[in-house]
């Protein structure tokens, strides 16, 4: 039976929180927030604020890393000869491969693309850093759903935008996307407890059956280390990547981290939020 210890959460919220000064280096040195920066000096805040949060909410379903799917967009788009439109993202969806559930991102990206947000966002491209919350409301109110990954995560990625413009967003309030990392990152650090760190286990963990608790244990995380819920994604997005990638061999990825982020992550946090991967 699957069962979320909050206790452990906070135990790892105030591991992680220890870390916060690493957060800020690692945020800029997310591969997706490089993308953002090209984007914004290619094509201006304005129509980069639409093509960030366009992207994001079809980033799902993808059929390379969000790393890699990322810097080939910001290579497209970054072509001032390519205009923000539907057909246009159908042409990059076609060359990225992202074409699972394609009739579904089309008609995800027409709503968008024809709501009264993109309108705002051309004529003020900032308009919602000193309110992500509001943006939040917005577009979850454009889908229908209460809780949305994906919008959670057009949320982050607008932030990132806000962040390189250099204007400081509103944080308050914004929920964590529960993504597949950040769902493995429950696992494989104890938080969900009668899982294993598998597939199967983190399909269980992102379903509807479980998703509300998984993103309150993901909360306490946050409330525990004293982080904004973006600043945990940061963290979860490409600590638990490189842990992940490396089969959760500790040693490996502290050195890897080092050599490609410039931080130091002590080995015994990566220990604990790698305590469960294997059980």
């Amino acid at each position: 039976m699957i069962r979320f210890n909050h206790e452990r959460a906070c135990f790892i919220g105030r591991r992680i929180s220890m870390l916060k000064h690493v957060i800020e280096i690692l945020r800029r040195a997310d591969p997706q927030f490089k993308a953002v920066e090209s984007l914004l000096s290619s094509r201006g805040v304005n129509e980069a604020s639409i093509l960030i949060i366009a992207n994001s909410l079809i980033s799902y379903q993808l059929s390379v890393k969000g790393e890699e799917y990322w810097t080939m967009f910001s290579r497209y788009f970054s072509d001032k000869g390519r205009r923000v439109s539907l057909n246009e993202f159908a042409s990059f969806m076609g060359l990225s491969g992202n074409t699972r559930l394609l009739d579904q991102k089309k008609q995800r990206l027409a709503r968008f693309l024809s709501s009264s947000i993109v309108r705002e966002l051309s004529d003020n491209g900032l308009k919602y850093c000193i309110d992500l919350l509001e943006l939040n409301r917005q577009l979850s109110r454009l889908y229908g759903d209460n809780y949305s990954k994906t919008v959670v995560f057009a949320v982050k990625m607008y932030s990132y935008l806000c962040e390189a413009s250099g204007v400081k967003p509103l944080t308050a309030g914004i929920k964590p996307p529960l993504d597949m990392r950040n769902a493995l990152f429950l696992l494989s650090s104890c938080i969900v407890e009668g899982c294993g760190a598998d597939t199967e286990c983190i399909g269980k963990i992102m379903s509807g059956g479980h998703r509300n608790e998984a993103v309150n244990a993901l909360l306490k995380v946050c409330e525990c280390g004293g982080l904004n819920c973006i600043e945990l994604d940061v963290f979860t997005w490409l600590v638990t990547g490189v842990l992940r990638d490396a089969g959760f061999d500790v040693y490996w990825s502290s050195r890897f981290i080092k050599e490609k982020y410039g931080v130091e992550i002590p080995v015994d946090t990566l220990q604990e939020i790698s305590l469960c991967a294997k059980s």
